[in-house]
């Protein structure tokens, strides 16, 4: 089992990004695309809570303005 990470910037100018991130977060949605099939037993939304983020994350995922 492997886990890769990766970021980029919350691009606060582009709102569509900015708010299918903030959905994503709050919904648990992995992202879409061959690469990033997600699990089909759909575990993250309904056995975990939703991750509580710290300032610093709100910001990097464009939350909050920086």
């Amino acid at each position: 089992m492997a886990q890769y990470i990766s970021m980029m910037p919350a691009e606060e100018d582009n709102e569509e990004m900015r708010n299918w991130r903030i959905s994503s977060w709050k919904n648990r949605i992995s992202p879409e695309g061959y690469a990033f099939p997600g699990d089909p037993r759909k575990w993250e939304q309904t056995k975990y809570p939703q991750a509580e983020l710290s300032p610093l994350g709100k910001k990097l995922l464009g939350a909050t303005p920086w």
